[in-house]
């Protein structure tokens, strides 16, 4: 007869359950302490206070709960790993556990099922609990409850599976942890590293946060899990429905990985040699992928700190590159004889292994000095007019264009910017910024990053003319006089102008004026959008001279909205007012007790009174 075939051995499961049954009885305290306990004391809390929105407030406190213990659950699941799987990093206990009759593949699933039942047991235990201590309460909503059962399943699939996969690669207690806590940020630091180093490499490349490389990363994705819900107004009075869970699909994209990676384990696992017990590296195989991986992070991490450090404020362009490349070398050697010293446990590594470094430095100083001197096109590369959509240009304030005369001037300065590559790239304490924007026809964007130097020859750098052209056209003045999107002038609840002036002794004071909702909504119409239509309102100044000191008044004004039916949309709008806005500044002065100063005039009260020289 033949034997049938077993993935779970209960005597072995029984074995694991009596010595590590504290873990998960501390797991289920702590879900009990944190879940059903808190909830019911915030219940007794809110309903002795009282609370026109109890119910809300206590199933807004019950997902809060449920996202911090999914928090918890990424530190449970690698200590009941760590705990279990220990017989790996010691030949004795794994030379034991290989010489029992049980197959590999019966061995891996029963250490697995052993630790990840019981935790998800104790969670949906804690879940019941708590529906027999505040169900009846009449204010806990089971649906919102469920979110929290599949909050904690999920995660808990996730952590478990990426702790076990990081078990098996290692053969040292040691480094589980820091393997663990790798893999749950790896590709945001990927992202962060190699982006750091073009930045210092290639002119105009625009390094910024990556929410995509963020939610790769679980460690870092958990930061955007929040409970968020609707706005609803009625009869005055704002209410909240319809919680949810921001970005809550993400656990369950998680999950699915620490599933995958829970299989990939059990694959190495079937091949892994238990005379392994002890290296860092367990998989024969993966030793030259650590290796490479550890010099690439050390070229990644050290390029970017050196140029952060030393580099950014002093040196500029070729000086920097050069720099760079030198450091990523520098950082390469450093990861790559590191992790060789960790593979072999020994210092005397500089002894044939030399090979495999230089093959490595050169891979870099190819891709690093290609860069370098734009082999690739990238700093020389600029759309053309008719493939673009529209155009965002960074500078002061966000300023989209999209008519096709704009962006073909748009195009044209971007080409002036990539020539002037030499006077940008000097290092000089009066510099500027500008980021452009692209999306295409075609659906992809395109974004470039510059500094630009303010000055050429000891006059205002032309690429400031050639930007101030830009972005002083009708339609982004247009863009930054209008209001936020949906609300009108009859919107305005409260308006300040504000500033300072400077008296006839030369000293400071503030002032301020309050307009009703009534004459704000008037000044805004008759005043500021009359004023920017002729040029003279919302204007960006990056030739800061004579004219400007001359225009630019101490004086901003400030709009407030009623914006309780609109949620999480902008509720200021703010403008500087310019001397030469005729109808603006004609209205403050018959309108108001304001002192209209230009800074050019507070320039000339402040300056020393010369001292004549003795005779």
């Amino acid at each position: 007869m033949k034997s049938k075939t077993s993935l779970y051995n209960s005597a072995l499961g029984k074995s694991l359950f009596k010595r590590f049954w504290p873990l998960w009885v501390i797991w289920f305290w702590a879900l009990i302490f944190i879940l059903p306990i808190n909830l019911s004391t915030e219940i007794g809390n809110i309903l002795k206070h009282g609370s026109f929105d109890a119910a809300f407030q206590i199933n807004s406190a019950l997902i809060n709960y449920g996202i911090a213990l999914v928090c918890f659950a990424a530190v449970i699941c690698p200590l009941t790993v760590l705990l279990l799987f220990s017989f790996l990093y010691t030949s004795r206990s794994s030379g034991m556990i290989a010489s029992l009759p049980i197959k590999r593949e019966c061995v891996f699933t029963t250490f697995f099922l052993t630790g990840l039942v019981p935790l998800l047991l104790a969670e949906l235990i804690t879940v019941l609990v708590t529906v027999v201590m505040c169900g009846g309460s009449g204010f806990v909503d089971n649906g919102v409850l469920m979110k929290c059962l599949w909050m904690l399943v999920f995660s808990t699939v996730a952590f478990y599976g990426m702790a076990v996969f990081c078990a098996v690669l290692t053969g040292n207690i040691v480094v589980l942890p820091f393997a663990y806590s790798l893999l749950g940020v790896a590709p945001y630091l990927a992202y962060a590293g190699i982006g750091s180093t073009l930045q210092a490499l290639l002119y105009g490349f625009s390094f910024h946060e990556s929410e995509l490389f963020r939610k790769l990363s679980p460690f870092i994705g958990l930061e955007s899990l929040y409970a968020e819900s609707d706005r609803i107004v009625e009869n005055g009075i704002a209410y909240s429905r319809n919680l949810r869970v921001y970005n809550g699909d993400l656990l369950g994209w998680y999950c699915i990985a620490g599933i995958v990676l829970s299989v990939v384990a059990l694959l190495l696992y079937r091949k892994r040699a238990m005379e392994s017990a002890g290296d860092i590296v367990a998989v024969k195989v993966l030793k030259p992928v650590f290796k490479y991986c550890a010099a690439l992070a050390g070229a990644c991490i050290f390029a970017p700190f050196m140029y952060a450090m030393f580099y950014e404020g002093s040196f500029n362009g070729a000086s920097a590159g050069i720099r760079t490349v030198v450091s990523l070398v520098i950082g390469g050697f450093i990861g790559y004889f590191a992790a060789q010293m960790l593979l072999d446990r020994s210092l005397r590594v500089f002894h044939g292994h030399w090979k495999g470094f230089i093959v490595f430095t050169l891979i870099i100083l190819v891709l690093a000095v290609g860069c370098e001197c734009d082999m690739f096109g990238f700093e020389r590369y600029v759309p053309d007019a008719e493939e673009v959509e529209s155009v965002t240009l960074y500078y002061s304030m966000d300023t989209e264009y999209k008519e096709p005369e704009n962006i073909e001037k748009i195009t044209e300065l971007h080409r002036q910017i990539i020539d002037s590559k030499k006077n940008n790239e000097l290092v000089t304490a009066d510099i500027d910024y500008l980021g452009i924007g692209y999306t295409l026809k075609n659906g992809k964007t395109l974004t470039r990053s510059y500094t630009i130097n303010r000055e050429l020859n000891g006059e205002s750098s032309p690429d400031l003319y050639a930007i101030e052209s830009v972005i002083n056209v009708p339609e982004a003045v247009n863009s930054r006089v209008a209001l936020p999107e949906g609300l009108t002038a009859d919107d305005i609840i409260d308006c300040m102008i504000y500033g300072y002036y400077v008296n006839s002794c030369g000293e400071q004071e503030t002032q301020s004026f309050s307009l009703s909702p009534k004459q704000a909504a008037q000044f805004y119409e008759s005043c500021i959008l009359p004023d920017a239509a002729d040029g003279h309102m919302a204007r960006l100044w990056p030739v800061q001279g004579e004219e400007y000191n001359a225009n630019r008044s101490t004086l901003r004004i400030e709009f407030r909205f009623d914006n309780l039916d609109r949620y999480e949309s902008i509720r200021w709008k703010e403008f500087i007012i310019y001397m030469d806005a005729e109808r603006c500044c004609q209205w403050i002065t018959e309108n108001t007790n304001l002192v209209l100063q230009s800074l050019g005039d507070v320039q000339k009260l402040t300056e020393p009174t010369p001292v004549p020289a003795p005779r």
